[in-house]
């Protein structure tokens, strides 16, 4: 009795996890391959990852207790969900056209392929030096035509069978003049596009794309690729992910990026992370091969190349209108002009210059010796304790004591105890004293000449205003 019991019991698991199985099994392949389920016409809400992880030992535990578990294709794309309900497309099988198949034409309307999709280090083909004699292995796919309207405007998307596009009818949109989007192996869940915007080979989630477009043609994107370019994208690698990025005018080509603003921007292979309660904003800017960490970021009119920049609080970088080559590591950063970072040279073990930067309003960063970090030193700090604290930090590893500070005199600054007569100073003191001297007058300088155009800073405000010109709008 008892073992009829038992097997009663074991079937009726069976039958249960079979259940589950046919229930979520299209729903697992699915989410993985980045298309909404074929069973339903409104859009897959995201999966909390410690539930799909118990879908999946589901599964595993009918197949230990002898089911068999059948994966369901998904429906062959591509799919647009707006608001919970799908929109069938208005033309499909729509071939390239051009000579490198680079634009489709549909009842008149162009769409234009970016020059980095047909053209990119895994496709192009020079036949001489000249740029416009390059042809292109690019074979641009069949495509489909979408439509739907939105405040007013008309939006058109023209994807492939490997897209899926979706507006959930709860979010938010900024009213714009409207746009086409062109999507390759992609996804997209809760975009907007305003004019002609591009994704390829990415998932798309909360973003603004401007006449912008992301693309991935590598199968490895950012920095770091190991020795020499990444191999070509292949249908079924990991597309990158791009969450909460506003684009306007901007090529996100093979790069991570981190969400913020970027308008006008020009960059290749940048990682920014910011995080903070304000948003990142880069403007006007052609950044390329940089890495710039920090809780929050601003950067203006900065052209720069092999950037390295990093800070665990906040990155303000504006006004400077040509920044190359800066390899900074300080707490914080913080410059409004040009006079708010330098690098005095001066003789080291590593043969490396002392670098100042400022930390923040009241304070500035100097980096005096490569293995150590940064002194921080007040903005209004006098000569005298400028000194003691350059001297203190250069000889802190040095098996001697300090050289007394200096005192004020009527006729400027001399050492508290004048060396005596009868003792003449020692071989390279003397040396070591007009260095120390030369280090003192360049920092003490160089902090009058920021605390004087902060006061300038001021006082212009106070006459027109504080009229920021960080309040691009990112809709036209």
């Amino acid at each position: 009795m008892t073992d009829k019991k038992e097997v009663k019991v074991a079937d009726t698991a069976v039958t249960n996890a079979v259940k589950t199985v046919k229930k979520l099994a299209d729903t697992l392949t699915t989410l993985e391959k980045g298309t909404p389920p074929a069973t339903t016409d409104k859009p897959a809400k995201r999966r909390d990852p410690i539930l799909q992880g118990r879908m999946k030992k589901a599964i595993e535990g009918a197949e230990k207790l002898g089911a068999t578990v059948t994966p369901i294709e998904p429906e062959k794309g591509p799919v647009v969900i707006v608001g919970g309900v799908r929109i069938s497309p208005i033309k499909t099988g729509i071939k390239p056209s051009g000579g490198s198949g680079d634009i489709y034409v549909v009842d008149g309307m162009e769409f234009w392929l970016p020059h980095h999709v047909v053209y990119n280090q895994h496709t192009r083909r020079s036949r001489s030096d000249e740029p416009w004699e390059d042809s292109s292995t690019f074979q641009g796919p069949e495509m489909s035509l979408f439509a739907f309207t939105y405040d007013g405007s008309t939006f058109y998307l023209l994807m492939d069978e490997h897209s899926t596009f979706t507006r959930n009818d709860d979010a938010y949109y900024n009213r714009s003049k409207g746009g086409h989007l062109i999507m390759l192996n992609s996804s997209s869940l809760n975009d907007q596009f305003i004019g002609g915007a591009t994704l390829v080979n990415v998932e798309s989630e909360n973003n603004v794309l401007n006449r912008s477009s992301i693309v991935n043609n590598s199968a490895s994107v950012g920095r770091e690729r190991g020795w020499g370019a990444s191999r070509e994208f292949q249908l079924g690698d990991k597309r990158q992910k791009y969450e909460k990025v506003r684009l306007r005018k901007t090529d996100v080509i093979d790069s991570d990026l981190s969400g913020g603003r970027y308008i006008d921007c020009n960059f290749t292979k940048i990682s920014l992370v910011g995080g903070g309660t304000a948003e990142n904003l880069v403007s006007g800017s052609s950044l390329s091969e940089s890495r710039i960490y920090g809780s929050k970021i601003t950067i203006e009119n900065v052209r720069g190349e092999t950037l390295n920049i990093h800070a665990d609080g906040e990155i303000l970088i504006k006004g400077i209108s040509h920044l190359v080559n800066q390899d900074w590591n300080f707490p914080s950063i913080y410059i409004t002009n040009r006079f708010a970072f330098t690098e005095i040279d001066y003789v080291t073990r590593a043969d490396r210059g002392i670098r100042l930067i400022r930390l923040n309003k009241k304070e500035v960063g100097l980096n005096l010796l490569y293995w150590k970090s940064s002194t921080k030193l007040a903005i209004d700090a006098n000569r005298q304790v400028i000194e003691e604290t350059l001297r203190g930090e250069l000889e802190k590893d040095k098996e001697k004591k300090d050289t007394p500070p200096p005192l004020n005199g009527p006729f400027g600054y001399i050492p508290a105890f004048p060396p005596s007569p009868f003792s003449p100073p020692k071989p390279g003191e003397s040396i070591r004293n007009f260095v120390m001297q030369y280090l003192v007058d360049q920092v003490f300088s160089r902090l009058g000449m920021i605390q004087m155009l902060d006061e300038v800073e001021e006082t212009a405000k106070e006459l027109h205003g504080d009229k920021s010109d960080s309040l691009y709008n990112l809709y036209e």
